[in-house]
């Protein structure tokens, strides 16, 4: 699962490597979740909250500036966790500095 999927890059690097994985994407823009569909891509709009299934791999690239509360994030993504699954993120979008409402001005330490 990868949570902020965009228009699908992760995806497509996992379909192209393994293609017997099935990988689905989240993400929030009805544009971006419309150009991952037009190259084949699983991506769907859907709050973690109302998400049953468990997964092997849970991943997230350049979300955590986006997220208003990044300890529940991370519950959240965790919960979506096989018991030997894996978390893997990425955060640090530099991008994001341009546009202050973008970059909170908090930092977050995990437990």
């Amino acid at each position: 699962l990868d949570v902020g999927a965009g228009n699908g890059e992760l995806l497509k690097a996992v379909q192209l490597l393994a293609p017997n994985v099935n990988a689905t994407g989240l993400e929030t823009s009805p544009m971006k979740i419309k150009g991952a569909g037009n190259h084949g891509l699983r991506v769907v709009d859907r709050d973690l909250a109302t998400i049953e299934e468990k997964f092997d791999v849970v991943s997230f690239m350049n979300v955590l500036s986006h997220v208003s509360c990044p300890i529940g994030f991370f519950k959240a993504l965790m919960r979506l966790l096989k018991p030997t699954g894996c978390l893997f993120m990425c955060t640090g979008n530099a991008a994001d500095l341009t546009d202050p409402g973008q970059n909170p001005s908090q930092t977050y330490s995990l437990p």
